[in-house]
């Protein structure tokens, strides 16, 4: 007479040793008595097919794509905004003007990325109906927050002693049109410091992260992730070599603690620290960088 267990449904377990959160399955496969049952599972775990257990790179191929309209959207919409209030408060704002108005450029980011974290929170939550902080990699903490923070210091200046080997470039950097006065200033430290931080964590160690880890592991996850975080940022710098291996090396940086501690808050915190500390520096410099 047959096993009864036999015609049950063959169960989905989480594969030992994954991260907690982190949706990776193996199926189990495993019949006959209760002693032989454990060494089938084993070898089920580690010859049968994963299960997908989340987004993929045909999703990130989708978030880039996106990524351009979005940034065209919210170019359009910030400007006009900026252009009715200019005609309606009777000030002059010359849309050329418009493109170094520090203001401006932290509402086109802050629309810009509000619409890509849509799309992943679409993608994580809706497609696949996961949730959205644990999937995303926003867990609790294995140190205090000070901790990244202080990190984040050291990191600003090893990268500050590091600029110093390097081949100094006399080329103005198309940033440093937005440091016209200390308000605008002001207002790029405080989305530097208290909103990019986060948004871009999530969107590189969170997002990219994840998905090329699950295939991949965790080694070429940083790498790559530290890759596109020095490209996005490269235009900025006037994609001087020298600024590119520095973005480099602080994404890896990034990514390293990311991978150890399995959540996107301590590498959030440590590059707010880091964000603050070259800021700090930018104030201690003054008016030798402000260009208006």
């Amino acid at each position: 007479m047959s096993d009864p267990r036999d015609s049950e449904e063959t169960p989905w377990d989480p594969q030992p040793g994954a991260p907690s959160g982190e949706p990776s399955y193996a199926l189990l496969d495993a019949q006959g008595d209760s002693d032989a049952q454990g060494d089938s599972a084993n070898e089920a775990l580690e010859t049968s097919p994963r299960r997908p257990g989340g987004w993929n790179y045909w999703d990130v191929l989708f978030l880039l794509l996106f990524a351009i309209p979005a940034h065209v959207l919210a170019i359009a919409a910030c400007v006009g905004v900026f252009l009715l209030f200019g005609q309606l408060s009777s000030s002059e704002m010359e849309l050329g003007s418009l493109i170094t108005h520090a203001p401006l450029v932290v509402a086109v980011q802050f629309v810009w990325w509000g619409l890509m974290l849509g799309f992943i929170y679409g993608v994580v939550s809706l497609k696949y109906g996961l949730p959205f902080g644990p999937a995303i990699g926003w867990r609790g903490l294995d140190r205090p927050p000070t901790v990244y923070l202080l990190w984040g210091v050291l990191l600003a200046v090893s990268v500050a002693l590091m600029s110093h080997l390097l081949p100094e470039s006399t080329e103005k950097m198309p940033i440093e049109d937005l440091f016209t006065n200390r308000t605008s200033l002001i207002v790029l430290a405080f989305f530097g410091v208290l909103a990019a931080p986060a948004i871009e964590e999530v969107v590189f160690r969170g997002f990219l992260y994840a998905a090329v880890e699950r295939s991949h592991g965790a080694l070429l996850a940083v790498l790559l992730t530290s890759s596109v975080f020095s490209l996005l940022h490269a235009s900025q710098y006037g994609w001087r070599w020298q600024n590119l291996l520095l973005l480099t090396y602080v994404g890896l940086i990034f990514g390293v603690v990311r991978a150890r501690t399995q959540s996107v808050v301590p590498s959030t915190l440590l590059h707010a620290g880091y964000n603050a500390t070259l800021f700090a520096g930018m104030f201690a410099v003054g008016d030798q960088i402000l260009t208006g």
